[in-house]
């Protein structure tokens, strides 16, 4: 009894946690490719993001996102108590839903989203943790239904996000982002001194 009660007590603490944006000493690098090009492991092209502190806006904290050659890029804002991590552009642009980790399996994920289409159809198929380092994320990993009206064709797409790091496809990519014009892929995510690369798949 005394260890089914610990189990319980770890369990709970364990589905309670939650892992943000972290705010300095963080670099995305994502890579786009055409075509057949992510199976021959050739890109076209690749992107750095990082952080360059904080800034406030409307009374609230932002994460500033520089680009590679350090300009400010976009916007992101982590509400901790709601696990929701916020986007906003450059400018007087509202801020949208970037990725909202209370989401469990088998919800849908609304069309208010930053960067959704309002014929994407995505579903949470499931919810698991992974250890970056010693910080635990927990990751939806999601199916993208759509129809290419060009090709005349149904496709099911997989899409992982990760607390604390984002899109597996890149930190302001759609979540449904194939197309005859390429794809979007994050190679590596860093944060302080450790980067990983390759976990979400």
């Amino acid at each position: 009894l005394f260890v089914s009660l610990l189990l319980f007590i770890s369990l709970n603490s364990f589905a309670q946690s939650y892992t943000p944006m972290p705010d300095t000493l963080v670099s995305w690098r994502e890579a786009w490719g055409y075509g057949n090009s992510f199976d021959n492991n050739v890109f076209v092209a690749r992107y750095t993001y990082n952080t360059g502190g904080t800034e406030t806006i409307d009374s609230l904290t932002y994460i500033k996102i520089n680009d590679q050659e350090g300009h400010l890029y976009k916007y992101i804002r982590n509400d901790t108590n709601q696990r929701i991590v916020y986007a906003r552009d450059i400018g007087n642009g509202p801020e949208q839903i970037l990725y909202d980790f209370k989401l469990q399996a088998g919800d849908t994920v609304p069309h208010t989203w930053y960067g959704m289409n309002t014929y994407d159809s995505i579903v949470v198929d499931t919810v698991d943790f992974v250890w970056l380092g010693s910080r635990q994320h927990k990751r939806l990993i999601m199916l993208a239904y759509w129809y290419d009206i060009n090709a005349e064709h149904h496709w099911i797409e997989k899409c992982v996000i990760t607390e604390g790091v984002g899109n597996c496809r890149g930190l302001f990519a759609k979540l449904v982002d194939f197309s005859e014009s390429g794809w979007a892929s994050m190679e590596c995510y860093s944060y302080k001194d450790s980067a990983y690369t390759s976990f979400f798949f």
